[in-house]
């Protein structure tokens, strides 16, 4: 129904009293008519009007009324439009075939002028909900674009009418970066109150680019998944004009939203798919661009991708990956590798870092950080570290009770900021320590830089709530944030371990050795003692040792071993690394066997 001007009925009616009847009918309600005398007139007059409602007489001279009714309703002008038909009193038989043939009311003459309005009114009423049931069908309420159901019937329609949407094709999928730890940091309501004035500015982008015509001659947007948008685009030019319109459209998004009382900057990300055969239509289209959309937010922020069939493969081994990685984590088949961390001063242990492995089915242990990403995409992340914190609190209590003195003072692992910021997390930490019958001082968690700085008042905030239990917190690659090095006091923490980038570049670098000398003065300032990772030679630990670096863990100490080496390799330690133990450093398959069976 139109509602942008007042409804509009056609009475095609062959008695002049008709038009008086739905004269004194509509007088005074707002509602426009036109009048038709014969069939032929009536489709005529419609097909020069958007009607909102055909009143139709049985008795036409160029059509018996059920005639006219069936032509109504296969004529493309007039095939939506409801029809109200109205009947003599001799013509009982026709009111069922009427409403048959779909007639939305049907009335029997006379008519009084007073039953004729309410009856219209009544259907107009009903289209009204109907349009609008049509609408929320078809469009998203949230951006009011089209959903996935109004996309699919406007690719039908270009299917349909080839000459109106030519070929080629292509489709972009544009989505929002990080899209998932905004709703984590501000809730639903405020993701999709960012999905509504992204989409406004995609609509204006669109509506203002003067490239466009030049890129092809016609776009359509839709609401895709949950944070995605595709475009569907006819007439491609070239995959050049397409790419340009790509980086031009992430410009255009990428900016800061005020989202309720706060400014919240976003950038977006797009992935493109243009037709290489003639007949390939808008759904392989739509999972091409998609693909190619997770391979740009893969790649990081702001990126534009062409889809190529070489990331099919890609797609199809990730897939695997992550079918392999749900049941390694529903029957928790990970393992646990324990890498020392020694004092610079003394050369003595001071603690043990935990580094979660997998020993995946045909392709051998694989390291946290090649499978992590995958982890916090699918939402395992919360049962590894569930996992990986009750065996490290179990392997600390062993190690207590068969050796008190060789047992180091602390043990670590990583956590994410999603996993310390969840309102559960805290509370299980707790419970899992106090179940293994340790102090929680004993406890310490690594945060890499990166995480806390994208939502620093949350970090800080949950870090504060921890660390008030007495379990202890490091920032891990410590030093990529320039703003850290100025507001390092200001972080409630218990240490920073440096990037192992400083200490490869340390003896190269002059440049870095000063900003070393720099951090380590301020870490001391601030009574914050730093820790570094990859220290593989003696000449880098004696550097770190003079500018006053405390404690440093690496393969020119040990290598990461299983956690029934870790005492035999302490007790044997005599604080040089020259002449650390042999043997114990590197894990054995034996030994791999024997950390996974531990950790069962």
């Amino acid at each position: 129904m139109n509602h942008s001007i007042a409804p509009r009925i056609l009475l095609i009616d062959a008695n002049p009293d008709g038009q008086k009847l739905l004269a004194q009918s509509l007088d005074r309600t707002g509602i426009d008519f036109s009048t038709a005398r014969s069939m032929a007139e009536g489709i005529q007059i419609a097909a020069g009007y958007q009607h909102d409602l055909i009143v139709l007489d049985s008795g036409l001279p160029d059509l018996s009324g059920m005639m006219a009714l069936r032509t109504m309703h296969r004529t493309p002008k007039t095939a939506n439009i409801p029809v109200v038909f109205m009947v003599g009193n001799s013509e009982k038989d026709l009111i069922s075939d009427a409403y048959f043939e779909g007639a939305v009311d049907v009335l029997r003459k006379p008519v009084y002028p007073e039953e004729l309005q309410a009856r219209i009114k009544a259907v107009l009423r009903n289209q009204t909900m109907l349009h609008r049931l049509r609408y929320l069908s078809q469009n998203d309420p949230v951006t009011r674009l089209l959903n996935r159901s109004g996309m699919s019937q406007w690719i039908q329609q270009a299917a349909d009418n080839p000459a109106d949407f030519p070929r080629p094709y292509a489709s972009m999928v544009v989505g929002i970066d990080q899209i998932h730890d905004y709703t984590d940091l501000m809730g639903y309501g405020a993701t999709e109150e960012l999905l509504r004035s992204v989409a406004a500015s995609l609509k204006v982008f669109l509506s203002q680019f003067s490239d466009i015509e030049r890129c092809c001659n016609r776009i359509t947007v839709a609401r895709g998944m949950a944070d995605t948008f595709v475009l569907l685009l006819t007439g491609v030019e070239s995959s050049r004009a397409l790419s340009g319109l790509a980086s031009n459209l992430v410009k255009a998004i990428s900016t800061s939203y005020r989202i309720g009382n706060h400014e919240q900057f976003v950038t977006a990300s797009v992935g493109i798919a243009l037709a290489r055969e003639p007949d390939t239509d808008f759904n392989d289209l739509i999972r091409f661009a998609d693909i190619a959309f997770q391979d740009a937010r893969r790649a990081g922020r702001s990126h534009v991708q062409m889809y190529d069939p070489s990331m099919e493969d890609v797609l199809s081994r990730r897939r695997e990956l992550e079918q392999d990685l749900r049941l390694a984590t529903d029957q928790q088949s990970f393992l646990l590798e324990y890498q020392p961390v020694f004092s610079l001063q003394t050369k003595q242990c001071e603690m043990v870092e935990a580094l979660i492995r997998w020993d995946r089915p045909n392709h051998g242990v694989l390291p946290f950080q090649r499978f992590r990403t995958v982890a916090e995409e699918n939402g395992f992340m919360g049962e590894i570290a569930s996992w990986g914190l009750s065996q490290i609190c179990c392997q600390l209590s062993q190690w207590q009770e068969e050796s008190p003195s060789a047992t180091p003072r602390r043990i670590s692992m990583d956590l994410s900021r999603k996993q310390l910021q969840h309102p559960s997390f805290i509370e299980a930490c707790l419970e899992t320590i106090q179940r293994a019958n340790i102090r929680n001082e004993r406890v310490q968690f690594e945060i890499s830089e990166l995480e806390i700085m994208q939502d620093r008042d949350g970090a800080v905030e949950a870090i504060v709530k921890l660390k008030e239990s007495g379990v202890r917190i490091v920032i891990d690659d410590f030093g990529m944030s320039f703003p850290s090095f100025l507001h390092m006091e200001q972080f409630p923490v218990d240490g920073i371990k440096l990037s192992r980038m400083f200490v490869q570049e340390i003896e190269n670098n002059p440049l870095i050795f000063k900003l070393l000398e720099v951090l380590s003065r301020q870490a001391s300032q601030a009574s914050l003692p730093v820790f570094v990772d990859g220290v593989e030679r003696e000449s880098q630990a004696k550097i770190l040792s003079n500018i006053g670096i405390r404690f440093a863990q690496g393969s020119y100490y040990s290598e990461p071993m299983h956690g029934d080496a870790m005492l035999p390799f302490l007790s044997q330690w005599n604080g040089s690394p020259r002449n650390k133990p042999r043997g114990m450093p590197v894990p054995s398959d034996a030994g791999i066997a024997s950390a996974r069976n531990a950790s069962k």
